[in-house]
């Protein structure tokens, strides 16, 4: 497969992705973070022990690596957004 492929696999995963995520965010609205905490680590759990058990801590590292580098963009959107001042952003970096 050309790099042009996977990159091409890439951006349409991110775009279903974030299709999905438009559509679950409403299901968290006004959930206590503990309570939303807790699903996203059930649902973590399911997509792990999906995986063959040899491939299941690269699998946990991809997913929490993918997370910690969204949450600066998240931060960024929620400054925009007036949910936390900028102050967050050099918080977020270090």
């Amino acid at each position: 497969m050309s790099r042009n492929q996977t990159e091409a696999q890439a951006d349409v995963a991110t775009q279903i992705a974030s299709g999905m995520v438009k559509m679950i965010e409403p299901v968290f609205a006004g959930v206590p973070p503990e309570i939303a905490g807790a699903v996203l680590g059930q649902l973590l759990a399911k997509l792990v022990a999906g995986h063959h058990p040899i491939m299941r801590d690269e699998a946990m590292r991809l997913v929490i690596d993918m997370a910690r580098d969204l949450v600066p963009i998240e931060v960024e959107e929620m400054i925009e957004r007036g949910q936390c001042g900028p102050e967050w952003r050099e918080a977020t970096r270090q």
